[in-house]
């Protein structure tokens, strides 16, 4: 009699803390991985962007270098033609000459001269012939580009070469006080079969340095 009997009564907080800290845990986690896909998201965003910038970037240095790439075309097309041009123009003006003095050598040499100076008359043809040759192969412009100029192969006789060179050289050696001598081996067959016009060039070129 008199006792009071009394009881606590735990609140909702209390009864489910664990499962409200859990409910927590978990949203924070989930806030922070939405927030890391939606950085991976902003930076894929970003370097798409970029990537177009410098898509566009490369696309406009393509163009200007193709535009470049066209004059530059061009202008080589251009001076191939200014080229072929004067060489056919000049063709004209040196054969025309050179074919004269072969012609007039031809008739002087049917002439009564003396036979010394016909045999000077001799080197002159044949280097005027040599000479018109080169001419020739100079002027074959298509030839010289395309590297297509073809070696011949006709006989030859190893002394007219000698006495080419020999003319040709002779007199500049003596004004320098230079002794000129040509020894051709015994051994050397002197009928040769070969391109004597290249030949010639290549000792012309040995003999004159």
């Amino acid at each position: 009699k008199g006792a009071v009997m009394s009881y606590y009564i735990p609140s909702y907080f209390e009864k489910n803390h664990t499962l409200i800290y859990s409910g927590i845990a978990i949203i924070a986690i989930l806030t922070g991985f939405l927030a890391f896909v939606s950085f991976l998201n902003n930076k894929r965003v970003q370097l798409l962007k970029e990537l177009d910038n410098e898509k566009l970037k490369l696309e406009s240095r393509v163009d200007e270098r193709t535009k470049e790439l066209l004059i530059a075309k061009e202008e080589a097309e251009y001076l191939t033609s200014v080229k072929s041009d004067f060489l056919a123009n000049m063709s004209h003006e040196i054969r025309t000459p050179m074919n004269g003095v072969i012609g007039l050598t031809n008739i002087l040499l049917n002439s009564d001269l003396p036979e010394k100076e016909k045999q000077y008359l001799d080197k002159i043809k044949y280097s005027s012939d040599q000479l018109l040759i080169v001419i020739n192969d100079i002027l074959d412009f298509s030839k010289i580009e395309s590297g297509n100029i073809n070696l011949e192969a006709f006989p030859f006789s190893i002394h007219s070469i000698v006495d080419y060179i020999k003319t040709t050289f002779e007199s500049q050696a003596e004004e320098k006080g230079i002794e000129f001598v040509i020894n051709v081996d015994d051994n050397v067959n002197p009928d040769l079969i070969g391109d004597v016009v290249r030949i010639n060039q290549v000792l012309l070129n040995l003999c004159s340095n």
